[in-house]
């Protein structure tokens, strides 16, 4: 999945390079070229943890990070604390 600038649509970029950069060197935002589908229904979800939904969503934005580093974060962020 490729991040375009909203000030630039020829800047191009990886989820990992939006998220170390932060902003774009031209001062827009990266938000990303399309909006994937996710491969579950809204039935799915609904019946599904939070962290299996954060997986579910996050996994088609962030295609540039391996199953286990999401989740590994994903589980991190949303431990028994949440």
């Amino acid at each position: 999945m490729k991040y375009n600038s909203t000030r630039n649509r020829s800047v191009s970029v990886s989820a990992a390079q939006a998220i170390a950069q932060g902003i774009s060197a031209d001062g827009g935002l990266f938000v990303p070229v399309e909006i994937p589908a996710l491969d579950v229904s809204l039935d799915e979800l609904a019946k599904m943890s939070y962290q299996e939904t954060a997986y579910a969503v996050m996994s088609k934005f962030l295609t540039d990070f391996t199953e286990g580093e999401l989740k590994h974060c994903i589980d991190s962020a949303y431990d028994e604390k949440f």
